[in-house]
């Protein structure tokens, strides 16, 4: 697993004194949203915003952003082995997700062909003035 997070102490606060509202009015971003990235609290940007932040302070992303690996970060055919294996993983879930509902599906339906034999054998029944007592047995 990785985590994102703002690089914004080194480049807004460190090296260029920018305060939040300086930021806020050459952005255009809100200052509450200027504040939250920059104590760590805001965890979703608009690409846009994200493009006014790097035009603003002259930084491309990778400048902006730091990734945090909690494991080894994987390589070459490691990889694309976990990638795979990930791929393959969702598509077995959507495919079984799949099969259960298409076995919902066709259990509805056969429980919806059941009704309309049985209310057509009802109507049957019933034009030929044949009744069923609760027990279903024939009486006349």
């Amino acid at each position: 697993m990785c985590r994102v997070r703002w690089n914004v102490k080194k480049f807004w606060i460190g090296e260029l004194d920018l305060h939040r509202v300086d930021l806020a009015d050459i952005t255009g971003i809100r200052p509450g949203t200027i504040g939250d990235i920059i104590n760590g609290l805001n965890n979703s940007i608009s690409l846009e915003d994200l493009g006014k932040l790097c035009y603003a302070t002259q930084r491309d992303i990778d400048e902006l952003l730091t990734v945090e690996w909690e494991s080894e970060k994987l390589e070459g055919d490691a990889r694309t082995e976990f990638i795979m294996s990930n791929v393959m993983r969702v598509r077995e879930e959507r495919s079984r997700e799949a099969a259960k509902r298409r076995e919902r599906e066709e259990e509805q339906r056969r429980l919806e062909e059941e009704r309309r034999i049985q209310e057509g054998i009802d109507k049957y029944l019933l034009e030929h003035g044949i009744i069923l007592d609760d027990n279903k047995k024939r009486t006349e």
